[in-house]
């Protein structure tokens, strides 16, 4: 993640496949809390969701199971290790790992 240019807009694309149980409730409860805290979190770093949804399905290449997808743009690399290094986002973090039971992460430029 650090290699790349670090003042050049990056965009993250993130398919989760959600746990049916977790902790006291379901992969999408604990994936609610960890939203309530990333969103602002995001938006004080300077970036923003493009979108956040279900996953609808494959157009091309291998049909894949996922559950929810979140695109998420930042201005800079810097405000991606901004976010991680919040204190309220490290925190919330746990919900994310408790409620997800595997996921991809892709990085673009732009």
């Amino acid at each position: 993640m650090l290699s790349g240019p670090m003042g050049a807009p990056i965009t993250l694309v993130n398919f989760f496949k959600l746990r049916t149980q977790a902790g006291q409730g379901t992969g999408m409860q604990e994936m609610m809390s960890y939203a309530a805290v990333s969103g602002p979190t995001l938006e004080k770093v300077g970036g923003r969701f493009v979108l956040t949804g279900p996953f609808e399905g494959t157009f091309m290449g291998e049909d894949e199971d996922w559950d929810l997808v979140a695109i998420a743009s930042y201005p800079n690399r810097e405000a991606l290790i901004a976010l991680h290094e919040d204190a309220a986002y490290r925190q919330a973090w746990a919900h994310r790992v408790a409620g997800v039971a595997r996921q991809r992460v892709m990085m673009a430029l732009g």
